[in-house]
């Protein structure tokens, strides 16, 4: 079922769509764009057009990689990408500044995504449900409110606490899940 709103909203929630329509790619001026619960296996490099995207819901489809384009899109506020095949993020990634909401959760991440490393804030970054076993050592260099590592294999040891330690003193309000 397409809903399509005149104030740059487009809601196309549980449609089997297997790819984007070339329709959508046309809409430069689209600031919302959800695509939850389809079929979705590819994102066409044309993403990264939609320069004026600030809400980009992709979760629950079968998207393997992202397009280094995405990075492109530099008002992202919301960025839900949980529960596709997902095995790394792209180096376009490294391009975002600001973000709001990253959902990254229930994927098959083995390592704490490194692209994440570039963005300047980030005020939640949803990883639980992965195979993450350690925490990085750059994550306190993050400016980070939020973190949700819940139901993944963290190994609990010195460095993962002091990791956790350093970022609650720069972060007085920090909140962490595990």
């Amino acid at each position: 079922m397409y809903v399509i709103s005149f104030d740059q909203n487009l809601h196309l929630d549980q449609n089997q769509i297997f790819y984007i329509p070339e329709l959508i790619e046309n809409m430069k001026n689209l600031e919302l764009l959800s695509l939850d619960q389809n079929r979705i296996r590819v994102l066409p490099e044309t993403i990264g057009n939609m320069k004026r995207l600030s809400f980009l819901i992709l979760s629950n489809n079968s998207l393997s990689e992202l397009p280094t384009s995405i990075g492109n899109i530099k008002f992202i506020s919301t960025l839900s990408l949980a529960g596709n095949q997902l095995t790394e993020l792209p180096l376009g990634f490294s391009n975002f500044k600001f973000i709001v909401t990253l959902d990254l959760s229930r994927y098959k991440f083995l390592i704490f995504p490194e692209p994440i490393k570039n963005i300047e804030e980030c005020h939640k970054v949803d990883l639980h449900k992965n195979s993450i076993k350690k925490l990085p050592t750059w994550l306190p260099n993050l400016k980070l409110g939020e973190l949700y590592l819940e139901d993944n294999p963290l190994v609990s040891d010195r460095d993962s606490k002091g990791i956790i330690r350093e970022i609650k003193r720069i972060n007085k309000k920090f909140k962490i899940d595990l």
